[in-house]
C-alpha cells in the first residue's frame, strides 16, 4: 500500500509541478507580456519575461518537490525530461524565428529554475527564511 501511495504522490508531483510551470509560464509570456521573441519583443520584455519564466519553474520546482516531501527527485527527474522534450520540438521542428541560443536560454532557465527550487528547499533555505533562522551553517550544539 505504501508503494502505491509513493507512486501516486510521485504522479501528483509531475502534474502539478508541470501545470504550475505551464499555468505561470502562460501569465508570463503571454498575459504580461503578449508574448516574448528575440526578434519583435523590446529588450524590457525580453529580460523581465525571462525573468518571470524563471521564477515560474522556480516555483514549479517547489511544488513538486513540497508535495513528495524530500524523499524522492523522481518528479523534478520527469518534469526534466518533459521540459528537454519540449525544448527539442521547439528547437528543431517549430520553425521558430527566434535564434537557436536564444531558444536554448530560455529552455535552459527553465531547468535551472526547476532544480535551484529543489536545491533552495531541499536545503532548508525557504524554511529558515521564512522562520527568520540565520542562513549561516552553524555548528549544532
Amino acid at each position: 500500500m505504501k508503494t502505491f501511495r509513493n507512486i501516486f504522490e510521485v504522479i501528483v508531483a509531475v502534474i502539478a509541478g508541470e501545470s504550475i510551470l505551464v499555468f505561470l509560464i502562460t501569465i508570463v509570456q503571454e498575459n504580461l507580456f503578449g508574448g516574448i521573441s528575440y526578434t519583435e519583443s523590446p529588450w524590457f520584455d525580453i529580460i523581465f519575461g525571462g525573468l518571470g519564466t524563471f521564477v515560474s519553474a522556480f516555483l514549479a520546482g517547489v511544488a513538486a518537490y513540497l508535495i513528495v516531501g524530500k524523499r524522492t527527485l523522481t518528479p523534478t527527474l520527469i518534469i526534466t525530461c518533459l521540459i528537454l522534450l519540449e525544448s527539442i520540438w521547439l528547437l528543431f521542428f517549430s520553425g521558430s524565428k527566434d535564434p537557436l541560443w536564444f531558444d536554448a536560454m530560455a529552455s535552459s532557465s527553465l531547468l535551472v529554475g526547476i532544480w535551484l527550487g529543489v536545491l533552495v528547499y531541499h536545503m532548508d533555505v525557504v524554511k529558515n527564511v521564512v522562520s527568520g533562522r540565520k542562513l549561516l551553517l552553524e555548528k549544532k550544539r
